[in-house]
């Protein structure tokens, strides 16, 4: 693919001024964008608009192929799928986590329903826990609501930020070069990471010594500061360039809604999900505008939610007979957002591809055998959502601060990632019934000794280490993250 010409050249006076070819091209990319846009905008014009009063997106298109056969009711609570005390996975689980003690909790959903639940002693049941980048993943959600629900805004990924915010007052604190620039910078290349932005995350002026000043109010305590607070380089643009904290697409969505993107959520999207206002949590600056890319707070089931509604393909629950299903996200925005739209920044330890705010876990990065494909939205120090299509499987971490050193982070993130994968199996187990993957049936977990008590099996005890040792030692080698040189101080690693 032919690069970019670059961005700015240098006059025959020696000054620096906009590349005439960098403007032709992207003049027509852009105008290629929009024109891709416009044709898919003209099919959905084409099919018939089953909406009512503009009160529901207009969703994707019903099937009657058992497509829905194993969507759920996101709204309601987790279905816990039979005896989770004699679920190999769940022991497994159980066993491998419990030996971090800054695991909080681990929950793990397939078909729809909770399967494995691991909660160490004294993480209350709503207990809620820092997402840190975890919440990237949440605001690309919520940007995808925000153009599905097309009746009550227009947002495109090709708009550019001077299309958005027309204002001069929205742009008072910038000038010159650096205001034209940051105006041409469109929404897809927030969600990639490629606008060429850079957040003032570390170093000594970094966000994380700003002692005087809340994480949230740090990347903009409104929207001129939210413009003005990343620094710039256009030799970036195009390229991976992670950014850790940004305020930018929380004023997206509230200049195109009207509310901040924890009001707007509430409105169409988390009570969707069963993620009640009072049972979550979110800081939000000086101006009542929650941060775009930290500091969301929710327990594991309510994360598993965020997973599970991308493996129903942005359906928050089956339709009813004769009716179409209600949406938050189409079916498009779910192909976009997990889509290699960029390779990570591999110096940097980011070695995966990069959606809309998702990191690719694929095969060749976990080192996991028995996994393949696995979506992921990872944050500091191990919190992470996690999806597998091939399983049907979500997983979600919670874990406390300080971050893990590189080593031990590595093995947490291949079992999370071995929890996706299909030697993992999760069918309450007895001696009289059988894994649906083969594995047999297990002893019972307790049976009575000589004087009539219950106590633990024995022959359970060992079966239950066969099989998790069998698992480690053969299913969690090898990938690029194996060799990762991976900086404990990054948000996202």
């Amino acid at each position: 693919m032919t690069s970019p010409p670059p961005t700015y050249i240098t006059n025959r006076a020696g000054k620096k001024v906009r590349n005439p070819k960098h403007i032709a091209y992207m003049r027509q990319k852009n105008s290629k964008a929009q024109k891709d846009t416009e044709n898919e905008t003209a099919q959905i014009a084409e099919a018939p608009d089953t909406s009512e009063d503009g009160k529901e997106p207009h969703g994707n298109e019903k099937r009657d192929d058992g497509y829905y056969d194993k969507f759920v009711d996101l709204s309601r609570p987790w279905e816990t799928a039979g005896d989770l005390a004699t679920n190999p996975g769940a022991r497994w689980c159980e066993r491998e986590f419990s030996r971090f003690r800054e695991v909080q909790r681990v929950t793990v959903v397939e078909d729809g329903k909770l399967v494995a639940d691991y909660r160490r002693k004294g993480v209350g049941a709503d207990e809620t826990h820092h997402l840190f980048s975890t919440t990237k993943a949440v605001m690309s959600m919520l940007i995808g609501a925000v153009m599905e629900y097309s009746e009550l805004v227009e947002l495109n990924v090709t708009d550019t930020l001077g299309d958005i915010f027309p204002d001069d007052w929205a742009w008072h604190k910038l000038s010159g070069e650096e205001l034209e620039y940051k105006k041409s910078i469109r929404v897809e290349e927030l969600l990639t990471m490629t606008s060429g932005l850079i957040s003032m995350f570390g170093g000594r002026r970094g966000i994380l010594h700003m002692k005087e000043v809340s994480i949230a109010d740090a990347p903009g305590s409104d929207l001129p500061r939210a413009l003005a607070a990343p620094a710039w380089d256009p030799k970036l643009r195009g390229k991976f360039k992670y950014m850790p904290s940004s305020n930018i697409l929380s004023y997206v969505i509230h200049r195109k809604t009207g509310l901040s993107p924890r009001a707007f959520g509430d409105e169409y999207v988390f009570s969707k999900l069963g993620i009640d206002h009072d049972k979550m949590d979110w800081d939000a600056n000086a101006n009542g505008v929650e941060t775009s890319f930290s500091q969301l707070q929710l327990t594991t089931p309510q994360m598993c939610k965020i997973g599970q509604l991308y493996l129903q393909d942005g359906h928050w629950c089956p339709p009813a007979d004769g009716e179409k299903t209600s949406t938050i996200l189409s079916e498009d925005w779910i192909r976009a957002s997990h889509t290699k739209h960029v390779f990570g920044d591999t110096k940097a330890g980011f070695d995966h591809w990069y959606g809309y705010l998702w990191s690719l876990y694929d095969r060749e990065y976990h080192g996991v055998r028995s996994a393949g494909d696995c979506w992921s939205a990872p944050g500091l120090g191990g919190q992470l959502i996690a999806i597998s299509k091939e399983t049907n499987r979500v997983v979600a971490v919670s874990r406390s601060l300080p971050p893990p050193d590189p080593k031990t982070l590595i093995h947490h993130k291949k079992l999370c990632i071995k929890l996706l994968g299909n030697t993992m199996h999760y069918q309450p187990q007895n001696a009289n019934t059988k894994s649906k993957h083969g594995y047999g049936g297990l002893p019972p977990p307790y049976i009575r000794n000589k004087d009539g008590k219950m106590v633990r099996n024995p022959e359970y005890i060992a079966a239950m280490t066969e099989v998790s040792d069998g698992l480690n030692s053969s299913d969690m080698g090898g990938g690029r993250l194996a060799m990762a040189e991976v900086d404990e101080h990054k948000e996202e690693e």
